[in-house]
């Protein structure tokens, strides 16, 4: 959501679901020139790791929602 696009990228959908089964995912370029997607703006890095976290292919490693509660990114 603060990117607006989707954290996972493959060619074929194949590729996609063995990119989510495997935790494999990206942060959009944030240098304007990208030629793909260029951010408007920074990601703090507490955001991003806030997000890789939620990410985790292990769900015994992801935060709960009162762990994500307590993460820098959200009490600033």
């Amino acid at each position: 959501m603060l990117y607006g696009v989707p954290p996972f990228k493959a060619p074929t959908e194949k590729e996609l679901y063995q990119k989510i089964m495997k935790g494999v995912f990206y942060f959009p370029s944030e240098h304007k020139n990208d030629p793909v997607k260029p951010m408007p703006t920074k990601i703090s890095d507490a955001a991003k790791d806030m997000i890789a976290k939620m990410l985790s292919y292990k769900s015994d490693e992801r935060p709960t929602s009162c762990e994500l509660l307590k993460f820098k990114w959200m009490t600033k």
